[in-house]
């Protein structure tokens, strides 16, 4: 019975160790969720906490999108990326300070 009750007791301890340990992901001024748009998640001027690979990048055009406002060059550049990346999870976007004409995105996909 004492043997029993040493190994309850040991075990709890050993459990309250583990459990301190454990680290909590806490939420800051800095935790957003990003938007999904056709398919993929868009990063613009932040970057993914997960781990990730660059499989590639795509640049806009004066064809690519018929005006320079954001969400067309951005929708554009997303459906770039499917068409060449299709297995791609997110892009990284760079909107370009001179304008939207120049905007380029890195195609990633997490680990």
């Amino acid at each position: 019975m004492k043997k029993l009750t040493l190994g309850v007791v040991i075990g709890i301890c050993f459990t309250a160790l583990i459990a301190a340990g454990v680290e909590s992901y806490t939420v800051n001024k800095q935790t957003a969720e990003v938007n999904k748009r056709f398919g993929l998640f868009v990063f613009t001027d932040c970057n993914p906490v997960l781990e990730y690979e660059i499989l590639g990048e795509v640049k806009s055009s004066s064809a690519l999108a018929l005006s320079d406002d954001y969400g067309s060059r951005r929708d554009a550049l997303i459906k770039k990326a499917k068409k060449n990346y299709p297995n791609a999870d997110g892009v990284l976007l760079y909107p370009e300070t001179d304008g939207l004409s120049k905007t380029r995105a890195d195609v990633i996909k997490f680990k």
